[in-house]
């Protein structure tokens, strides 16, 4: 049993990045995961499957922001969900607040190796340049973020709300670059 079993997540972003990672931390411990998806279906399924081979469970949503009702959209998408993995109901989402007992916090990630940064992160002196101004000597990965979202969404986390917590790796408190 994880500590997340009978609770239902949904994961925005969950089609790659750190959205991937965070659905895959909660579906490792045993949530049902909504992976939340703009356009890139073909990812979101693909998130869903990796949850699925591993023994979780999981569904995909389509709601492309910035568009007119995507709100809605998302969660007329999502009711349907819970209801064939017989769950009932949203138990982690930032947008709920503490009198419900659900916590809010911001998970500030830094750079993070994922698609999102592109090209930048096959140029070696790119990356030497970031990692000598992290404390911690490296680039994040996904799963450095997604470990924190586990712990803020799970039972230790359930006195942590409304903060900003800072998952870079202490970027800008390791050396600075010369100049």
């Amino acid at each position: 049993m994880g500590e997340l079993d009978g609770r239902t997540a949904l994961v925005t972003g969950g089609s790659r990045g750190i959205g991937r990672a965070v659905a895959l931390r909660l579906a490792a411990e045993r949530a049902l995961v909504a992976v939340h998806y703009g356009g890139n279906e073909a990812g979101a399924a693909k998130t869903v499957a990796r949850i699925a081979d591993a023994g979780g469970r999981a569904f995909a949503v389509r709601a492309l922001f910035g568009e007119s009702g995507a709100v809605d959209r998302l969660f007329e998408g999502f009711v349907a969900g819970p209801k064939e993995h017989g769950a009932d109901g949203l138990d982690v989402l930032v947008n709920e607040l503490g009198r419900r007992g659900t916590t809010v916090n911001t998970v500030e990630p830094g750079v993070v190796l994922t698609d999102m940064i592109g090209d930048y992160a096959a140029a070696p002196e790119a990356v030497a340049a970031l990692e000598s101004i992290t404390a911690l000597g490296r680039m994040g990965l996904p799963e450095d973020v997604a470990d924190v979202v586990g712990f803020l969404a799970g039972p230790h986390g359930r006195w942590v709300t409304g903060q900003t917590i800072d998952v870079s790796g202490g970027i800008y408190l390791g050396p600075l670059m010369p100049g």
